[in-house]
């Protein structure tokens, strides 16, 4: 329903989940000039046609419109306007940064580096040595550079299903275990688009953990299902990753 929200304003939509996306409206079907009341009047419109509460960014790129996004969740509108963008960079702690998850993060902060403006201060050398390859893309984003393109067509790189139940799960190695449900939910979307990885997996006990528990190469509709290890299980999903 968003979505179709999304796309009767400006065609250019990159979905990300079932209810978040990057929008260009630089151009959009109300003439809006600025993007601001363009957000204003979708998260209106969002709320008339399905009662949700939506949170918008606006700002010069994907990177910081992402941020600006969540700033104010569940129902806030975050304006990162193209002068304000470097006292808004220097607020910003290190895990914000695109591709910088926990353990990177925990590298970084041992090495001093607390702070995107701190991203910016590391030599070129050093940085590399902590992150790798990523190091010039992070040192782009610490100073606020995206130049990313919204991509309304862009192939997706994978599909994920999953249920949870009520009851303990101790047999998923039949065809009848609602594993092959999912399997096969996930797989038939993609079985006409070349070969995928399928990793079936299931978190045991405290729900604290996910383990893969089977590993699959789908190259048609007879995928083969391997049976997890035992265990209690009370979620089952199944992963697909282009090869």
């Amino acid at each position: 329903m968003r979505f179709r929200v999304y796309r009767s304003v400006t065609p250019l939509v990159e979905p990300l989940s079932l209810d978040e996306a990057y929008l260009d409206v630089t151009e959009n079907s109300w003439g809006e000039p600025l993007a601001t009341p363009v957000a204003r009047r979708l998260k209106t419109r969002i709320l008339e046609e399905t009662g949700l509460t939506a949170s918008a960014g606006v700002a010069p790129n994907k990177f910081l419109a992402k941020i600006a996004s969540g700033w104010k969740k569940p129902d806030g509108l975050t304006v990162i306007a193209p002068e304000r963008v470097e006292d808004f960079l220097q607020k910003l702690p290190v895990d914000a940064l695109w591709g910088v998850g926990p353990k990177t993060a925990a590298r970084l902060r041992a090495a001093g580096i607390e702070r995107l403006v701190d991203v910016r201060a590391q030599d070129e050398a050093a940085l590399t040595a902590l992150v790798g390859s990523m190091a010039g893309w992070l040192r782009h984003l610490a100073n606020g550079i995206d130049e990313r393109r919204v991509e309304p067509h862009r192939v997706s790189k994978s599909s994920g299903s999953e249920r949870t139940y009520t009851e303990d799960l101790t047999d998923l190695g039949t065809e009848s275990a609602p594993g092959y449900a999912l399997f096969g939910l996930s797989a038939g979307y993609v079985f006409d688009q070349g070969p995928w990885r399928v990793n079936t997996f299931a978190r045991v006990d405290n729900l604290a953990d996910r383990h893969v528990i089977g590993s699959v190469i789908v190259n048609d509709g007879n995928g083969r299902y391997y049976e997890p290890a035992p265990g209690r299980s009370f979620l089952v999903g199944v992963d697909l990753t282009w090869r």
